[in-house]
């Protein structure tokens, strides 16, 4: 974990997910579903929380993860893909965390709002 920030509870919003799961794999039901029940269904959220040995300190910086559940004929097949944004990209390259987000700072850094200089004002 980053010391520069506290450990942030992902379990609330999601888990972390090492890998993607690009072919559509078949889910185990419990119960059955109504014939007429067909389509798709696509969740995107948190998916990847650390790179390397780095954690991300908030949700939001978290690694999109899309993943999508396909329901026909009474089965549903589910699949995942991380969204290749810039940012996964240059993380994944180099194996760390590598630009401050929104929660978490980035190496040699104090935050998104580091550079930002702040001027007291008198009253």
């Amino acid at each position: 974990m980053d010391s520069n920030c506290g450990k942030y509870d992902f379990s609330v919003l999601c888990r972390h997910c090492d890998n993607e799961c690009s072919d559509a794999v078949p889910c185990q039901l419990t119960g059955t579903l109504p014939e007429w029940l067909k389509g798709q269904l696509i969740y995107n959220g948190p998916g990847l929380t650390k790179v390397g040995k780095n954690e991300f300190c908030h949700a939001f910086d978290a690694s999109a993860l899309l993943q999508k559940f396909e329901i026909s004929n009474g089965m549903v097949k589910y699949s995942s893909r991380f969204v290749r944004s810039k940012t996964y990209e240059q993380n994944q390259a180099a194996g760390t965390i590598t630009r401050a987000e929104f929660g978490t700072p980035a190496p040699a850094s104090k935050g998104m709002f580091s550079r930002i200089k702040f001027h007291p004002v008198s009253f």
